[in-house]
């Protein structure tokens, strides 16, 4: 197949998840403004490609959140990565209707955290909608189990900015001061 040119302006892409050529998703934010004086924000949008057509996934009132991550379960179910003063996690299928999770920063980083422009959580990965993956700011890892997030001891406190891995007891996550940390299926290890 030939390349194409996402055909909306301003999209800045921040993270791609596809299960086949014909079946990719975006996730990123755009600038809108509502008229030539105004200043403008960025909200989130998510497209997907289904081998022809671009078409945007309507977030309704999750378009707050810039949407950062994104990884998915199957080729019609995917989680979407937001952050702005909450961390937005949104699970998205095509064949039901959508399911949104918010969860405050406070929950991930404890009372008393301040925001600062190295924050939040950075990339989302999972090998099922009941096994997935947070990491973020100070080398937190978090997992949610189908039902709630929990935070997982860490073994680095650099800032991981990206996880991927073959199966649940293989999973890597990279990040500042080129930190590798590892999880066999028992513990996280740099």
């Amino acid at each position: 197949k030939e390349w194409r040119k996402i055909p909306f302006n301003n999209f800045i892409v921040e993270s791609i998840w596809g299960s086949s050529w014909n079946n990719i998703y975006f996730a990123g934010t755009i600038w809108e403004k509502n008229n030539r004086l105004d200043k403008g924000k960025k909200v989130a949008k998510l497209i997907h490609f289904n081998g022809r057509n671009f078409n945007l996934v309507p977030l309704g009132e999750f378009k707050k959140f810039p949407l950062i991550g994104i990884w998915g379960v199957s080729e019609s179910e995917i989680f979407a990565l937001g952050r702005g003063e909450t961390t937005s996690i949104f699970q998205y299928d095509q064949q039901k209707n959508r399911i949104y999770v918010e969860v405050p920063l406070n929950s991930f980083y404890g009372e008393g955290y301040v925001k600062d422009k190295f924050s939040g959580v950075t990339d989302i990965w999972g090998t099922s909608n009941s096994n997935v993956y947070l990491v973020g700011y100070k080398g937190k890892i978090f997992h949610y189990n189908g039902a709630t997030w929990n935070s997982i001891n860490r073994s680095t406190t650099n800032s991981l900015r990206s996880i991927w891995g073959t199966s649940k007891n293989n999973i890597y996550s990279v990040g500042d001061k080129g930190t590798i940390v590892h999880y066999d299926g028992q513990d996280w290890s740099v």
